[in-house]
């Protein structure tokens, strides 16, 4: 199986803007040019085994979160429909979608659902 480089991107690129870092900072971290990042968080470009574990511990993220799109395992971390879509939004719209989701949530329990 191939690795999903976008995923992986969209992964980073989500928990690099979870720690308030910019591309330019997280570049900076690693030793690389911003352009760099930005190729590996729209998946244009693989990333080696040890630039992901220089991500991994400079985002504080686990590889295999990093990974969970990639790897065939059962038990994935954060591998919901739900929790992919929120990979791609911005601080503000994964505001709105998690309030969103609660207040469903508490309709369908209200609801015996």
């Amino acid at each position: 199986m191939a690795l999903d480089f976008a995923s992986i991107g969209l992964r980073i690129k989500h928990a690099r803007t979870e720690k308030n870092l910019t591309q330019e900072k997280l570049a900076e971290m690693l030793g690389i040019s911003r352009i760099q990042i930005a190729y590996l968080e729209n998946g244009d470009r693989g990333i080696s085994l040890e630039m992901l574990v220089n991500v991994s511990n400079i985002l504080n993220v686990p590889i295999a979160e990093l990974l969970a799109d990639s790897l065939n395992s059962t038990d994935k971390i954060d591998d919901s429909d739900l929790r992919y879509i929120l990979l791609d939004c911005t601080t503000q719209e994964e505001k709105i979608i998690t309030k969103a989701a609660k207040a469903l949530k508490a309709i369908l329990s209200e609801h015996g659902v």
